[in-house]
């Protein structure tokens, strides 16, 4: 599966009172699934059941993984080059390289904190609005999953260099 046209029309604020739940609702439509494309919506939903506006869409399209590494292979070099770059600058001093703790100390004042099995990132190398982090999955096991969310959140929420 492929999330793809993303489009976060305004920002999930977490409640300030964590002692009440906050409940999203994420819906997903096919006029024809034969298309191999859904579509995705998120919502806030209040205590009662009723949902808000749409703050988030994006198209949900399945493919073949086979595929899609195949056609990402050629760019591989290009990708490493940059992470190199990247090394080689935060030796030198010119890129910022966060540790562990760091990077979710920062996230946690500023944005949300994770749950620790949800810490996948191990340092984060930055200079401007380039970025890669290393991560390491978890091996704690819980829940039936067929990819945990915490697998899912360590690769998704990590700056990628670009």
């Amino acid at each position: 599966m492929n999330v793809a046209n993303l489009y976060v029309s305004k920002g999930l604020v977490a409640n300030a009172n964590t002692k009440n739940p906050q409940c999203i609702r994420v819906t997903v439509t096919t006029e024809d699934i034969r298309t191999n494309v859904a579509n995705l919506y998120w919502q806030n939903v209040d205590a009662d059941g009723n949902a808000a506006d749409v703050f988030a869409e994006a198209n949900l399209v399945f493919g073949d993984a086979t595929e899609w590494l195949s056609t990402w292979a050629p760019m591989t070099h290009l990708v490493q080059g940059r992470i190199d770059a990247l090394d080689a600058q935060a030796r030198a001093g010119k890129a910022t390289r966060l540790s562990h703790n760091m990077a979710y100390t920062l996230f946690g004042k500023n944005l949300v904190d994770y749950h620790h099995k949800y810490r996948g990132m191990q340092a984060v190398t930055m200079n401007e609005l380039e970025a890669y982090a290393d991560v390491e999955l978890t091996t704690e096991k819980g829940g039936v999953w067929t990819v945990p969310p915490y697998f899912i959140d360590s690769g998704k929420h990590s700056p990628r260099a670009y």
